[in-house]
């Protein structure tokens, strides 16, 4: 008989801990002058993890808040630009409008010739497989640009991996098959804007 798998505890909260985070929160509000954010330090029932409830918000105070959390994220709205700009650059077909979701670049799907054509633009060897980009569809025929794909991006990103996943034709309810590409940090943002704005560089001969 199988023993069952035990779940770790969550750890415990307690309402000193609960005290310390709004303490440590509306000091860094009152910073920001956005003091009359303040949350309740007590939770409404006997329970201290309850959600904090902030107070509500001056237009003033939203407008504030607005540009500090556009500031914080401004390193990553400038990686996402240079993106969006590169590709467009190349001419990438149908390549999406990078855009910033919890501190990352998120990108989304592309026709398979578009990922073909970026893993060439990254240094990878012509594809050679037999069947033209345009035509695969299924996942099995997918696969081997997929490999190539990630190997080019690994090479052109010191050794950065993305996400990457593939939509065949009939899960697109017989539409294009797409290659979906996964989110980046922005530090791997910037290094495949460097390579899609310069280039490969080419390692010297031994």
């Amino acid at each position: 008989m199988t023993a069952p798998t035990l779940t770790p505890p969550t750890p415990q909260i307690t309402r000193q801990d609960r005290s310390d985070v709004v303490l440590a929160l509306r000091r860094e509000l009152a910073a920001a002058g956005l003091a009359s954010l303040g949350p309740d330090p007590m939770p409404t029932s006997s329970d201290p993890a309850e959600p904090l409830r902030l107070d509500r918000i001056s237009l003033q105070d939203a407008a504030e808040l607005t540009r500090l959390l556009h500031r914080a994220q401004r390193p990553a709205y400038k990686a996402a630009k240079a993106l969006r700009l590169a590709a467009e650059a190349h001419r990438l077909r149908r390549f999406p409008t990078p855009t910033v979701l919890g501190g990352q670049i998120h990108l989304g799907s592309v026709p398979v010739p578009t990922g073909d054509r970026l893993a060439t633009l990254l240094g990878a060897p012509p594809w050679s497989s037999g069947m033209a980009a345009e035509d695969i569809a299924e996942w099995h025929e997918a696969e081997p640009l997929l490999d190539r794909l990630q190997a080019a991006f690994r090479a052109a990103t010191g050794g950065r991996r993305m996400e990457l996943d593939f939509e065949p034709y009939c899960a697109r309810g017989c539409g294009e098959a797409l290659v979906v590409l996964g989110p980046l940090d922005v530090a791997t943002a910037r290094r495949l804007v460097k390579v899609l704005q310069y280039g490969v560089r080419e390692e010297p001969a031994g």
